[in-house]
């Protein structure tokens, strides 16, 4: 899997640094306003941020037994939340 952007004024497509395995199971992308990037990994069963201006990545394992990342959104003040459905609940990044 990969990730990457395009410059919509220049049409230059760039690729960011890949993710944690090729089969990580990407299932869901979110954006904040500030161009980062959220990736829920239901697979490598871990919610990853990329930081695009830095050109890293922070991984936060899933803190519960048999969670699985699916959905992934940042909400308008700035806070990620994912769907864990192996535990029916939904969670909030600090």
């Amino acid at each position: 899997h990969k990730i990457g952007y395009i410059d919509p004024k220049r049409l230059e497509q760039r690729e960011f640094a890949p993710l944690s395995h090729p089969k990580s199971g990407v299932y869901a992308l979110a954006a904040d306003g500030a161009g980062v990037i959220y990736v829920a990994e239901l697979i490598s069963n871990q919610v990853r941020r990329y930081d695009p201006k830095k050109r890293e990545w922070t991984e936060w394992p899933m803190p519960l037994a048999n969670s699985q990342a699916r959905g992934i959104i940042v909400d308008p003040s700035g806070y990620v939340w994912y769907a864990d459905s192996g535990n029916s609940k939904l969670v909030r990044i600090e």
